[in-house]
């Protein structure tokens, strides 16, 4: 009864505005990402921007030697008068003609101004996944016009990649249109990149380190300083080698001299030893000889979140980087790793390191370990798995061929966004809507004519819309109404021709039970599929202090009681205040009417002054505005509350618990029937204080978290589907 997958490789076209015959960091990344890709199992084609001048070269031979690349070139006369590249437009209409005789299923851009040229190609609609990496991670750095474009690129986008966790939420914060799309694009690196862990002969105190650095000559990369090393660590009683691999020089608006002054400290250092070019795998044999791998950058530059393609090198090959402690470095090689440059100069971690020679063994066995996950095989199966659940093609009614027009009715469609992306690509369904104005209005937007054509209606809550279609809906359709919370206190289903209704779907037990006893339908009709989360989306690495941080989203109407939270919060500050209670949601005073609305008002300015003003949680609560990252959200977030007195199924939790946070649930109607029961409590907010206490101290939170992911994996939009797919052939076919 499961839906069928199409059984078609997925087809990828690799689009990058770099020029193939100017072999840098660029070039290296497309070539690697061009063979994970085809690791991942799809058909790859990479569209290159210039023809490849020298066929024996690196770019030709490691693009060559993958099974199965297409390499697309442009003709000769399509770059002999553009400095042997093409435009950005050509680049786009090259894509476009690949994509409508292949019908190739996505294309993965890089650059921003390249996705630029796209977005206008009618083809490449649904099909467009931008990959940017060199977007400002600082809002001053960002002009309108670029904000513009980026929101531009992202309202087109299928799939949004960016490099780490700190750009997917700086730029899901900043964009509402990415939220919900992104997928991580790391930096990789090959398998046959990581050696194994020789010994090495600097564990003797009296053997000189030799640091090792590879890559471009560039200001802001500090590789004059790194040149000056030796002599600095002479002054101070240390002998020190430094090794340098790389012949590209670039210059620097700063100091018109930098560039001789960088190749004379090359040619003319003591202790400095220059190769200039050298192979991979001479460049691979001499980083793992050397003590520790130089990645020393300008502060400016080194808080960017981007990962450096060789910080993954040095580490594979066992030798650790010296590197700037930043939150994206901290996340990759853990707090701990003892050879983060702290502060400006990487002279007092090599002092140190001189003295305790043990900490090389430590870090390179640390970093090696932790950059396993950047290897080609790992990166090849997350990236299948974030494209798979994408663009995968399903088909409910694969065996039918006619195609079910299935009509979906409803005022609002907010529940249904997964679902109707996993319909519209499934072959074997016809999508029709019909759009209500609200739950009161007496028609759709639909006429009876269209409306005769569908098989199936769907209506989306369980109001005025299910009433019309029970008494309207012809004999030969199935009619299928989903019911909520927010209908069981109408008088819609009381007004239903239950006959009528083919299957009644529910979110919630208890919502369930409800309409049984509420309505003479057969209890077999009614079915019970949750709303669907993404829980890949959410399952997202938690900051250092999340299990000090308790996360509430939405906090009207009064019925949430937020009050309770505050409640909370005061028990768990007077233990410890590093507890924090973080709000998500639209304020009390941007709802209309607020000033007139009495008790409403009263009660929020209430609650509100508790936090603005002196007093115990002052400084304990911060609130953060309404918007579609709620998966960047959670980062933060070790305990997500849900302290209402009623919900349908506070879809808010399964989020949080699918991101791992703990959750805490009063006992509302139906609690117990959604999530762990242990997990529920009546409303005592000191006994739910010493529960989060015990939790954290006794150090089995991460426990608890990684058993709310498993819980609500029964949520997934993957399972989720599965159920709905079951449900409509069981109609079908009865």
């Amino acid at each position: 009864m499961n839906a069928t997958t199409e059984s078609r490789r997925l087809s990828v076209l690799l689009c990058s505005a770099v020029d193939p015959n100017f072999i840098d960091g660029a070039v290296v990344q497309l070539v690697s990402l061009a063979e994970v890709l085809t690791l991942a199992g799809f058909d790859v084609a990479v569209q290159l921007r210039g023809r490849i001048e020298d066929r024996e070269s690196r770019l030709t031979q490691d693009l060559v030697r993958i099974p199965g690349l297409t390499i697309l070139e442009p003709e000769i006369e399509e770059v002999e008068s553009r400095n042997g590249l093409l435009s950005y437009k050509q680049v786009a209409e090259r894509a476009r003609r690949y994509v409508r005789s292949t019908k190739c299923d996505l294309v993965i851009v890089r650059d921003l101004q390249l996705n630029l040229a796209f977005l206008d190609i009618q083809a490449l609609r649904g099909r467009l996944c931008p990959y940017l990496t060199n977007i400002p991670e600082n809002l001053a750095d960002m002009t309108p016009r670029m904000r513009e474009q980026i929101a531009d690129v992202a309202a087109q986008s299928r799939i949004f990649f960016v490099q780490t966790e700190e750009a997917r939420s700086f730029l899901e914060a900043e964009f509402p249109q990415i939220a919900g799309k992104t997928a991580l694009m790391h930096p990789m690196i090959p398998d046959a990149a990581f050696l194994p862990l020789e010994p090495k002969p600097f564990s003797d105190p009296s053997v000189p380190l030799e640091l090792v650095y590879s890559g471009k000559f560039k200001y802001e990369w500090k590789t004059l300083e790194m040149a000056q090393l030796p002599a600095r660590a002479r002054e101070r009683g240390m002998a020190l080698d430094v090794v340098f691999m790389g012949d590209k020089f670039m210059s620097t608006p700063v100091d018109a001299e930098w560039v001789g002054r960088m190749r004379a400290a090359l040619e003319g250092t003591d202790d400095v030893t220059w190769l200039g070019a050298v192979g991979r795998e001479e460049s691979v044999r001499r980083v793992s000889e050397a003590a520790c791998g130089l990645s020393w950058r300008d502060i400016s530059v080194d808080m960017s979140s981007q990962l450096s393609t060789k910080v993954l090198e040095y580490a594979a090959a066992g030798t650790p980087p010296l590197l700037r402690r930043n939150s994206s470095h901290e996340a990759l090689l853990g707090a701990d790793y003892p050879l983060f440059i702290e502060g400006d100069d990487v002279l007092p971690t090599l002092e140190r390191l001189d003295v305790d020679r043990a900490l090389l063994e430590i870090g390179r066995r640390q970093a090696q370990a932790a950059v396993r996950a950047y290897s080609f095989t790992v990166r090849a199966e997350k990236l299948r798995e974030s494209i798979t659940r994408v663009f995968s093609r399903h088909s409910v009614f694969g065996e039918r061929r006619a195609r079910t027009r299935l009509l979906i009715a409803g005022h609002d469609f907010k529940f249904l966004g997964e679902l109707i992306d996993f319909w519209s690509r499934d072959p074997s369904i016809e999508l029709l809507f019909d759009k209500w104005e609200g739950p009161k209005a007496g028609r759709g937007s639909l006429d009876t004519e269209t409306i005769a054509t569908a098989d199936m209606i769907f209506c989306e809550w369980a109001t005025n819309n299910a009433v019309w279609y029970s008494k309207h809906k012809l004999e030969h359709q199935k009619l299928i109404v989903r019911m909520h919370r927010f209908e069981m206190f109408g008088d819609w289903p009381a007004r239903f021709d239950v006959d009528a209704i083919d299957a009644f779907v529910v979110i919630a037990p208890h919502i369930g039970e409800r309409m049984i006893a509420g309505t003479e339908i057969d209890p077999s009709r009614v079915h019970l599929i949750p709303n669907s989360i993404d829980a890949l989306d959410f399952d997202r690495p938690k900051v250092a202090d999340a299990r000090f941080q308790i996360g509430m989203a939405g906090i009207v109407p009064i019925r949430k009681r937020p009050d309770r939270a505050f409640a909370l919060l005061r028990e768990l500050r007077a233990h410890d205040e590093r507890y924090t209670l973080h709000l998500r949601g639209r304020l009390p005073s941007s709802y209309r009417d607020f000033e007139k609305s009495g008790f409403f008002r009263v009660y929020y300015q209430d609650l509100f002054a508790q936090i603005t003003q002196p007093g115990e949680l002052f400084g304990g609560v911060l609130h953060d505005r309404f918007g579609p990252d709620m998966a960047n959200w959670f980062r933060r977030v070790g305990w997500v509350l849900s302290p209402s007195t009623d919900e349908g199924s506070h879809q808010a939790v399964a989020e949080g618990m699918a991101s791992g946070a703990v959750p805490v649930l009063w006992n509302w109607e139906g609690a117990s029937g959604s999530y762990p029961p242990a997990h529920v409590f009546e409303d005592d907010p000191g006994r739910i204080a010493r529960h989060i206490i015990d939790t954290v101290e006794s150090g089995s939170w991460q426990t608890q978290a990684d058993a709310a992911k498993a819980f609500v994996a029964r949520y997934d939009v993957e399972t989720v589907h599965v159920r709905w797919t079951r449900l409509f052939r069981t109609l079908v076919e009865n």
